[in-house]
């Protein structure tokens, strides 16, 4: 194995050890100053509050941190899949995005099902099967896709992305890709935070309101830390979806160490327009065509 990577490897296992240990501080500070909430009172506290809880796993999960660098997109990568990329023109900027504005614009639904999106896209760009439809982005928009690893999305991440843009008429006029490659686990699994735990966390950072149900959780990835050489390492992370009487939202805790990862859709859709130079490139789309 050559220095580089030993180099990346330790420290990506520094980094690991510095946020548990931080993390096992913390909440041994918090028990000696507030003692332990059991699950019992704590569930009685959400009753009370009228939050419900829906279909969470229950049993314990095993996950491990993941690392991964960014694809560079070249002139070859458009030529191997240039079946896929027909009636496409393409573009690639500085490596590290993949635009293609189609020839003709494309009918779409934009409330269609998750299923629906990834069907459509699925044959369309790059390795489209490792991407899972995310959401509708009415002020941006466009419609937002995750890559996957071992089918958990990897959640807001730049170098992750497939960004499909829509104009006025609801019709599809092109893409940005972004795309990591050599993603793997970088230590063992290891049992992750519980599920009631990972709602306590939404409770105490005060992010759940009286007539919020919690309806389900699933597992993905959000990033831990990007290191120097271009390699990130990401976390193991619950996704929670919440319901109240006429809306729905997202809020994720990490996985391993249990605390709140903020995210705003709407700016990290723009912030990544601007960093990756696609808003400029994208504005004559839809007059052009």
């Amino acid at each position: 194995m050559q220095w580089g990577q030993i180099k990346t490897l330790f420290i990506i296992c520094f980094l690991v050890l510095d946020v548990f240990l931080a993390q096992q501080f913390m909440q041994k500070r918090e028990q000696s100053e507030y003692g332990p909430l059991d699950d019992s009172t704590f569930e009685e506290k959400l009753e009370a509050a009228n939050i419900g809880v829906g279909e969470v796993p229950k049993d314990a999960v095993k996950q491990a941190y993941i690392s991964a660098k960014r694809h560079k997109f070249t002139e070859e990568d458009v030529e191997a899949h240039k079946d896929t990329l027909r009636n496409q023109t393409t573009k690639i900027n500085n490596g590290d995005v993949l635009l293609a504005a189609f020839d003709k614009p494309i009918s779409i639904d934009v409330t269609a099902s998750a299923e629906v999106m990834e069907s459509m896209m699925s044959n369309k760009v790059i390795n489209g099967d490792q991407y899972a439809y995310w959401n509708w982005d009415e002020e941006n928009q466009t419609l937002l896709f995750f890559q996957t690893y071992k089918g958990k999305p990897i959640y807001y991440n730049a170098s992750a992305l497939l960004m499909v843009f829509v104009n006025d008429d609801k019709e599809l006029i092109g893409y940005a890709q972004t795309m990591l490659e050599d993603i793997h686990t970088t230590a063992e699994p290891q049992e992750l935070i519980k599920p009631m735990t990972a709602i306590e966390t939404l409770y105490n950072n005060n992010e759940l309101y009286e007539g919020d149900t919690i309806s389900s959780m699933e597992l993905g990835y959000h990033t831990l830390v990007p290191l120097e050489n271009g390699v990130q390492v990401f976390s193991p992370t619950w996704k929670m979806n919440i319901k109240d009487e006429e809306n729905k939202r997202y809020l994720y805790v990490n996985g391993v160490h249990g605390q709140l990862i903020e995210t705003e859709e709407e700016r990290f859709i723009q912030d990544v327009m601007i960093d990756l130079s696609i808003a400029s490139e994208i504005e004559g789309w839809s007059d052009e065509q």
